[in-house]
């Protein structure tokens, strides 16, 4: 491109900036909802998710690789904790939070669940999906695709190795 040869700003470099900057902070936000969940799974709320994940045969170590969580039966928990660091349309675009039907804010995606995040082939946080602890519908429940990130090569386990057929078919 001419621009780029000679140091002049375009439309498309500035627009392709303003995504790179976009899909940095989704993956920081996502990041930061990852270390939340994961600090709630090792407290005292989240008990009841580690019961059920213990009982299912991971261990404390497994869990702490994948860095599994839990959400918190509340239908903010999640939201008043993040929205200290993020603008609330932003956690709404990462679908961590969900618009309330009469406008008046929003609500927990994730309530009262285990939570696993799926990461990218470079290891980066790009979604959650997540399994009810009550018995509440759906019992899987995965956040929606955030248009800046590409979950079609993503993994719930921890980044490592690939294996070469799975290189080729452009899976993790």
């Amino acid at each position: 491109m001419l621009a780029r040869r000679f140091g002049c700003p375009s439309r498309e470099l500035q627009r392709g900036a303003a995504e790179r900057r976009e899909r940095e902070e989704l993956l920081g936000l996502l990041e930061a909802a990852t270390t939340h969940f994961s600090r709630t799974l090792w407290s005292p709320a989240g008990e009841r998710a580690r019961e059920y994940l213990t009982g299912r045969g991971f261990t404390r170590a497994t869990l702490e690789r994948i860095r599994a969580g839990a959400a918190r039966e509340a239908w903010s928990d999640l939201g008043d904790a993040l929205r200290r660091q993020f603008d609330p349309s932003a956690l709404a675009k990462a679908g961590l939070v969900v618009e309330r039907q009469d406008g008046k804010g929003q609500y927990d995606r994730f309530r009262n669940r285990a939570v696993f995040p799926i990461l990218s082939d470079q290891g980066k946080v790009v979604a959650f999906g997540a399994r009810s602890l009550d018995g509440s519908e759906p019992k899987y429940l995965n956040s929606p695709r955030a248009r800046s990130t590409r979950r079609a090569a993503c993994s719930t386990a921890s980044p490592g190795p690939r294996t070469r057929s799975a290189r080729r078919r452009g899976r993790c």
